[in-house]
């Protein structure tokens, strides 16, 4: 599976940071940057309802394959090649080879603060 994961992805979650001013403000903070493959789901383009774990996932346009291992959590956000995706699910197979992060687009061209 390694040798399929071919583009390098940068994981974020949003945390509690401090704002210098005795409060917080939450931020999106880099926890891993992995290799990984980003595949469109169902479709095309066309964005589509899942179930995962007995839940709908709406719109999930692409899943991301992670090695093994990675720490991704719903909610997280994916940087690759300049394009941001949202974690929406992740599946985590019975032979655990992969981590597969279900995801749609929330915008191209634009990096995460």
């Amino acid at each position: 599976m390694q040798h399929l994961l071919y583009k390098s992805g940068t994981i974020k979650r949003k945390q509690n940071v401090d704002d210098g001013n005795g409060g917080y403000t939450d931020s999106l903070v880099q926890i891993a940057t992995v290799m990984c493959r980003v595949s469109v789901t169902g479709s095309g383009r066309q964005s589509v309802e899942q179930y995962v774990a007995g839940q709908a996932i709406s719109d999930v346009s692409h899943d991301i394959y992670c090695p093994s291992g990675t720490n991704v959590a719903t909610q997280d956000v994916i940087e690759v090649s300049g394009i941001v995706y949202d974690v929406m699910a992740v599946e985590i197979p019975s032979i655990p080879r992969y981590v597969k992060a279900k995801v749609k687009v929330r915008e191209y061209g634009k990096t995460t603060a």
